[in-house]
């Protein structure tokens, strides 16, 4: 029957079949429900449909290449791990720094603060904190909480917006990132971002100076075997010198001779100064024992703490025996000794123990005379310093008794007690000398000037005396007749030069006025006018009575008397005046 074609009329069900039950593809297992195959039809038959023995030739769709090349390997899929959990306790590590402004501070202007900015990779979190400092003076510590932090645009940072070689803006405070951790590179890197290359810390150039400063001083110490050998070998052993200092191209100077002592056993050097009194042979020390340098200009600071140690790394710098022979000069801290003899066991020491010979002795007097030395008056030409007139000097310079500079007894008389005093400021040249005022006091008596520096506040000046009491010479004047300053060169807003410093002269009390007034011939009446008008302006005078009628102004301003002006101190004029106290 299976060779009749499936034709409505040429199928015919099975009269042997006795089960007709629908088989269930359902079953529970374990309380599961569990989906398996029908391997059977209706009543238990097989299933034509999905069998293939019916089929001679089987459908390509229907085959299996696991028949053929096996079974195919299976990949295990990794479970789900959350964010938190993957990134837990990795985080992202840079180091950079700030600038600190240190403001009214002598030592420093900035202070440069490390700091280390960490990024959590668990929930993009990031804190900056700095490393703690011994005895900095400040709070350390953690400068940023952990937590989220808000860009200028309103977004969180996140691990793609830093990098090396950035600023960072947070809470007002510029951080820059200069390096990060090998982690951190890898990490970026790999994620395919380029990581610029790391460069150094700035340093904190207070810091560096204060380390340096408190830095404790290294000596070296000589082995403990080596300790005694050269004092057991050189004890109470000598070597003696004689040499000779020419001092005589300096006035006052002579031939002195010395008493060179060195002491092999450390190597230290002692000088005696010889001299005959009285056909007595004295000595007087000019240097105590201690180790002599070469060069003494180059010394360090902890000389000569470090060459009393046993061993000195710097023992070819100090003057060994080798070094001292007889026709040799040694410079003694900048006196050249010139070595002209020896005595005996000084000889037979470089003989025996050293194997060198000495030379033999040169004559005690081997320098040519100095050239001869000019005269007083050229010397006084010279290098004299102004502080009297040259004609009352010069007389004193031939004199065996100097007698003090003569005076002029009568303007000394009139002029007693009698003192200009003006108020001046700096021609400044640097910014810091803006605020810079100064009481200029000039004595009629002799002409002597004094200079007197107005303590205020926050300025950096102390105050006081700078310039005591002594005559001023104008500048390019001759410094054999110099021309010195007198009150006809003290004028409102002029200049005056003392020693190279440039005062202005901006106000004047009411004794200058007076003194104007009784010695109206030897002023300007332009500068007698521009004082009158600032008196005038400054509240210390009354001002006099003008006339309505411009041409009548002119004609009285012309033939304005000084003696009638009304001088009326008031009580605002006495506190005003209080800075020529």
């Amino acid at each position: 029957m299976e060779h009749f074609p499936l034709l409505p009329g040429y199928s015919f069900q099975d009269s042997t079949r006795t089960q007709f039950s629908v088989p269930h593809k359902l079953e529970y297992k374990n309380g599961y429900p569990i989906v398996k195959a029908n391997p059977v039809g209706l009543g238990g038959g097989t299933l034509d449909v999905e069998s293939v023995r019916y089929t001679k030739n089987p459908a390509p769709g229907l085959y299996d290449p696991a028949l053929t090349y096996g079974k195919c390997r299976r990949v295990n899929i990794p479970p789900f791990k959350p964010r938190f959990v993957q990134y837990d306790k990795k985080c992202l590590r840079f180091k950079g720094y700030f600038a600190q402004e240190v403001p009214n501070s002598p030592d420093e202007r900035h202070r440069v603060r490390k700091i280390e900015l960490i990024y959590f990779l668990e929930d993009d979190t990031l804190l900056v904190r700095e490393p703690a400092i011994e005895n900095a003076g400040f709070p350390q510590g953690r400068l940023v909480t952990r937590g989220k932090v808000l860009k200028d645009d309103g977004q969180p940072f996140h691990w793609k917006d830093i990098n090396n070689g950035i600023m960072i803006p947070i809470n007002g405070t510029e951080y820059h990132l200069c390096s990060c951790d090998g982690y951190t590179r890898n990490y970026l890197e790999s994620q395919g971002i380029e990581v610029e290359p790391d460069t150094h810390v700035p340093e904190d150039p207070y810091i560096s100076r204060r380390t340096m400063q408190n830095k404790a001083g290294t000596y070296a110490t000589r082995p403990p075997p080596d300790r005694y050998t050269k004092f057991l070998m050189y004890d109470k052993k000598v070597l003696r010198f004689t040499g000779i200092w020419d001092n005589r191209a300096c006035e006052y100077g002579d031939l002195e001779e010395y008493h060179i002592l060195y002491y092999p056993e450390d190597d230290t050097m002692e000088i005696l100064k010889r001299s005959k009194r009285r056909e007595t042979e004295t000595t007087a020390p000019l240097l105590a024992r201690i180790k002599v340098p070469k060069n003494w200009k180059k010394l360090r600071a902890i000389f000569p703490a470090e060459s009393l140690e046993n061993f000195y790394e710097h023992r070819e710098e100090m003057y060994l025996p080798h070094d001292l022979l007889v026709g040799r000069t040694i410079d003694v801290f900048g006196r050249k000794i010139h070595l002209v003899d020896c005595d005996k066991a000084t000889r037979a020491f470089y003989d025996k123990v050293l194997q060198i010979a000495q030379p033999p002795a040169e004559p005690r007097v081997a320098v040519q005379e100095p050239e001869a030395m000019p005269c007083c008056s050229q010397v006084l030409q010279e290098k004299s310093k102004v502080i009297q007139q040259i004609e009352d000097i010069l007389p004193e310079w031939h004199k065996f008794t100097p007698q003090p500079p003569k005076t002029d007894l009568v303007c000394y008389l009139n002029n007693m007690n009698k003192l200009l005093r003006y108020s001046a400021k700096l021609d400044i040249v640097h910014p810091e000398d803006e605020g810079r005022r100064f009481i200029i006091e000039y004595r009629l008596s002799d002409g002597f000037m004094k200079i007197i520096e107005r303590k205020l506040k926050n300025t950096g000046f102390q105050g006081g005396k700078f310039l005591g009491y002594q005559l001023v010479p104008k500048p390019h004047s001759d410094p054999a007749d110099p021309e010195f300053y007198s009150p006809m060169d003290f004028e409102l807003g002029g200049t005056i030069n003392v020693f190279g410093h440039r005062f202005i002269i901006t106000g004047a009390d009411l004794a200058v006025y007076r003194y104007m007034q009784e010695n109206t011939e030897k002023f300007k009446p332009e500068t007698i006018r521009n004082l009158l008008d600032y008196l005038i302006m400054e509240g210390l005078l009354d001002p006099p009575e003008r006339p309505k009628d411009a041409q009548e102004e002119k004609t009285a301003v012309e033939n304005l008397d000084l003696d009638q002006v009304e001088l009326k101190p008031s009580a605002e004029c006495q506190r005003r005046c209080r800075f020529a106290e």
